[in-house]
């Protein structure tokens, strides 16, 4: 009896340094079913992590991934990129920039991790059909008010 209050102390103290959001919403931003001669073999879906999204001033924070169905090695078989946008939904054009990026591949390695990745401007960008335009729009319905930065909303859970 005497060994369960450790063993319950060190379970909660490794949650709490766990870098991983225990709860993830992902939210259906795109699905694109391929192209070419097979392309449900080359499509990919964008989500969002509604969680996420924070809102300070004119800028929104929030998690996007990009999971493809297929392993390409163009992209050195990454699978799954997660990158963590800031945007400033009421311009024209929208315009964002990337804080963080992580690409995985089909096993959920993480292939490339770039938390430095601090794009210095922010870039505009007019074609409808960027996953970012249209991500930016679904995202600002989840914003809460909070802090924008680096370190505002820890990496979320990969399965959507």
């Amino acid at each position: 009896m005497k060994r369960i209050g450790p063993v319950c102390i060190a379970i909660v103290f490794v949650l709490l340094l766990c870098n991983v959001a225990s709860a993830t919403n992902w939210v259906l931003v795109m699905k694109v079913n391929g192209w070419g001669s097979d392309s449900d073999a080359h499509g990919f879906s964008v989500y969002i992590d509604a969680d996420s999204v924070m809102r300070s001033g004119d800028t929104i924070s929030f998690w996007m991934l990009q999971v493809y169905n297929f392993p390409d090695p163009l992209l050195q078989n990454k699978q799954k990129n997660l990158t963590k946008i800031e945007a400033k939904p009421l311009t024209n054009p929208l315009q964002y920039r990337n804080v963080e990026l992580y690409s995985y591949d089909a096993t959920g390695k993480e292939i490339l991790a770039r938390p430095d990745f601090y794009d210095k401007k922010f870039d505009g960008y007019e074609s409808d059909v960027s996953i970012w335009v249209r991500s930016i729009p679904i995202a600002t319905r989840y914003a809460k008010r909070g802090t924008i930065g680096k370190n505002n909303t820890p990496k979320p859970k990969l399965n959507p």
